[in-house]
């Protein structure tokens, strides 16, 4: 028979493995989601996380609630917060598993008091997920549930003893006083290191995920020479005709964005991408397909993340009959608030009857379909995904990072392999 202080001691290891790698996917799907880059162990947990989060539906959007500003605090992650609280709790974990907790009660009390801490603030997103974002995000729910359950696990093994929960946090509080109100200088040099492991470990998984432009990579080693160590793989060739943005056609160095104009992701990578384009003149063109995040346009999503996106997508068809789609874009991504797409096209200085009769072709939304259609048929299905020379770019946008790629890119491809054989 199983020793029931060895199984329980075992699900709360077992319970903040699940909660650190949750919240793993969740830094990732988080740096994916804002386009703030992704390290070298993002492509697999990227995939990961989207295959748990599943489909958007209604309520349930990883999508929505990453791309929030309830995400991150300081520009810091709350996915990264969730890796040092779960760190914590398992090295403490495993404390309470191997050591005597009458010998030294330390680690038990103070796995009592992270995880009150963490299932008061695992209550606390949860409200502010349903009430103030309107999405749930079913990786974060797991990590809500692990830390609840930790302190369910927790109260099973000790709880017994106090007689109600009252008693038994109180007899906690106690002890945690008494373990930083002695003299036992080690026991709070063994706490202090346990705190700065978790804390290292946040930062190296933040680090490794997040890139060189993460809150974590910035300025350690070479990000210039890191990001572009990982920029290889297979390049694909697109069938559909993309949006010109920027460039000459017969550049060398052909950047491609799949976007959506209500992405704030987006609006940030297009419009560096475009002044990066207009200032490499001869060497970068830059190439824009429409990607709406909406399901009214959009079949490989399943609800409306960015409602209106379909419509202003449209809208770049109809500007680009006027030749003006590169002032639409900038006119979008603007960052003013729009009521539509002829609100853009007022704003680009666009011919409105024209816009008006063009916005009432068919032949526009079988053009935003081909679009559409040829994410699908890569695999595309967040923004901002840029390609350089048909390969996956997956780092934030910088010039240093770019220019080391561009240079690459003409030194090493032949200028008849990288040009498209497409109607311009």
């Amino acid at each position: 028979m199983i020793d029931r202080r060895r199984a329980l001691t075992s699900a709360l290891t077992g319970i903040a493995c699940i909660g650190l790698v949750s919240s793993l996917m969740l830094l990732s799907h988080h740096h994916t989601r804002t386009g703030t880059g992704h390290g070298p162990l993002a492509q697999s947990l990227s995939i990961a996380s989207e295959s748990l989060c599943g489909p958007d539906t209604g309520y349930i959007s990883c999508a929505r609630v990453s791309e929030s500003r309830y995400s991150s605090i300081g520009g810091f992650p709350l996915a990264g917060a969730g890796i040092f609280y779960f760190t914590l709790i398992m090295i403490l974990a495993l404390f309470v598993a191997v050591r005597d907790e009458t010998a030294w009660p330390g680690p038990r009390a103070l796995f009592f008091a992270f995880t009150s801490i963490g299932s008061i603030a695992a209550v606390f997103l949860l409200v502010v997920s349903i009430g103030v974002i309107h999405g749930i995000c079913t990786l974060c729910v797991v990590t809500y549930f692990c830390s609840w359950s930790s302190l369910v696990v927790y109260y099973r093994l000790f709880g017994k003893e106090s007689g109600n929960p009252a008693d038994f946090a109180w007899k906690e509080i106690n002890i945690i006083k008494g373990v930083f109100s002695s003299n036992r200088l080690n026991r709070i040099i063994v706490i202090a290191a346990v705190v700065i492991v978790s804390l290292g470990m946040t930062l190296s998984f933040e680090y490794l995920i997040g890139g060189p432009g993460s809150s974590a990579g910035r300025g350690i080693g070479n990000p210039v020479s890191a990001a572009a160590s990982v920029f290889h793989g297979r390049a694909v060739k697109f069938g559909a005709v993309p949006l010109p943005v920027s460039g000459n056609t017969d550049a060398p160095v052909e950047i491609v964005e799949f976007s959506d104009f209500l992405c704030p992701a987006c609006a940030r990578s297009g419009l560096l991408l475009e002044k990066y384009a207009s200032s490499r003149q001869g060497k970068v063109r830059l190439t824009f397909f429409n990607l709406p995040l909406d399901s009214a346009c959009n079949p490989s999503i399943k609800t409306r993340i960015h409602p209106g996106a379909c419509e202003i997508a449209l809208g770049s068809f109809a500007a680009s009959r006027q030749g003006r789609f590169r002032e639409y874009y900038d006119a979008a991504f603007s960052g003013r608030a729009y009521a539509g797409a002829r609100d853009i096209a007022t704003a680009a200085s666009l011919d409105l009857n024209a816009f008006d009769r063009d916005m009432g072709d068919p032949a526009l939304e079988t053009l935003l379909a081909f679009h559409v259609s040829e994410a699908a048929n890569y695999g595309i299905r967040s923004t901002p995904s840029i390609y350089i020379n048909g390969k996956k770019y997956a780092y934030p946008v910088r010039e240093d990072v770019l220019d080391l790629i561009v240079e690459e890119e003409i030194k090493t491809r032949p200028l008849k392999d990288v040009l498209e054989k497409r109607p311009r």
